[in-house]
């Protein structure tokens, strides 16, 4: 299934891991996947680690842009055990009920909360709203 202008990590406002990430800074990650022309899997769970493990591969992501302060795609559930599973939930409480999570890599500015020179890595689709989401130095 595929899914088009999906809103995956919202610009200039907390996060629920209380991380804000500036739009110039989401900019930066979508101009640079943009320019190297990667295809972006994501995983259902796996936020133990910074890489993707290709066996929690549930869906890719492309056409990636911002668009009123958000990064947006399209999201396509792959035909993988895991995204199975994604579409499982979607038959059962709807694509709506999916929360996606950012995992990348950046600096916290002195705030304690802003995120600078993020290096983004994926989307993954979150089974909990209290799983670790990113990784941040």
């Amino acid at each position: 299934m595929i899914y088009n202008n999906v809103v995956l990590l919202e610009g200039n406002v907390m996060t629920l891991t209380g991380r804000i990430y500036p739009v110039e800074e989401l900019q930066k990650a979508v101009d640079l996947y943009n320019t190297t022309n990667k295809t972006i899997l994501g995983e259902l769970g796996g936020y133990d680690e910074v890489s993707v493990s290709l066996d929690n591969v549930s869906h890719k992501i492309d056409n990636l842009r911002i668009e009123n302060n958000n990064i947006v795609g399209t999201v396509t559930i792959l035909k993988t055990p895991q995204g199975e599973q994604v579409n499982k939930i979607i038959q059962e409480q709807g694509f709506d009920s999916l929360k996606f999570g950012a995992k990348g890599a950046g600096h916290y500015s002195s705030d304690g909360k802003t995120i600078r020179d993020y290096e983004l890595i994926t989307f993954n689709i979150s089974l909990t709203s209290d799983e670790h989401i990113g990784v941040a130095e």
